[in-house]
């Protein structure tokens, strides 16, 4: 249920505002790219365990804000201060933590290649099983959840950026804005929590 309404709400729509109690204020352009979900897997098509997300590859060079990551970031776990981003027409211009070896490691996966610091991926959490443990394959899976990628996206449906990096930084307690064709608004989630329609 949560995943077919998370796509209704999201699908055809030109923009996504994401705010949450870290400070995280960023708006990503999504005109053209389809939104998918991780719930069925086949032979031909595997999936991460646990699934449970909606995501998608945002436009190459449509985000600006900021993205503060409050918990794990890619397979390296969670810092110890949340990490600042600061994105513009789709590339990090700037990165801020309080711990400074956490700094110049993010730093350097955004500096891994030229396209390294490119947005690549959206994704909600929708499983009301998984569990917050501080690693980012179960987290980001979590109800209460996003994560912004930075990297590669080529595969992803639309997705265009080859990098070497991909790496997700995750969000807790989002609120979601999807914005459609003619500046209509649709309330995605609130706090972490889906809007009842």
């Amino acid at each position: 249920r949560r995943e077919r309404e998370l796509l209704a709400r999201l699908q055809g729509a030109d923009r996504v505002r994401i705010t949450a109690p870290a400070g995280t204020d960023v708006t990503l352009t999504v005109t053209g790219r389809t939104f998918v979900s991780d719930l069925r897997a086949t032979p031909e098509y595997g999936v991460n365990l646990p699934c449970g997300e909606v995501y998608c590859a945002p436009v190459e060079d449509g985000a600006d804000g900021i993205v503060v990551a409050d918990g794990p970031i890619g397979t390296d776990g969670s810092p110890p201060a949340p990490v600042r981003i600061g994105v513009q027409r789709g590339r990090v211009t700037h990165v801020v933590c309080e711990d400074e070896t956490w700094q110049a490691r993010i730093r350097a996966l955004m500096d891994a290649d030229a396209t390294s610091d490119v947005i690549c991926e959206l994704g909600i959490g929708l499983n009301p099983a998984a569990r917050l443990v501080g690693r980012m394959l179960e987290d980001e899976k979590a109800l209460r959840t996003c994560h912004v990628a930075f990297g590669s996206n080529e595969g992803m449906p639309g997705g265009r950026n080859r990098s070497t990096m991909h790496m997700d930084y995750l969000v807790h307690r989002p609120t979601i804005t999807a914005v459609h064709p003619g500046g209509r608004e649709v309330a995605v989630l609130a706090d972490g929590d889906l809007v009842e329609a």
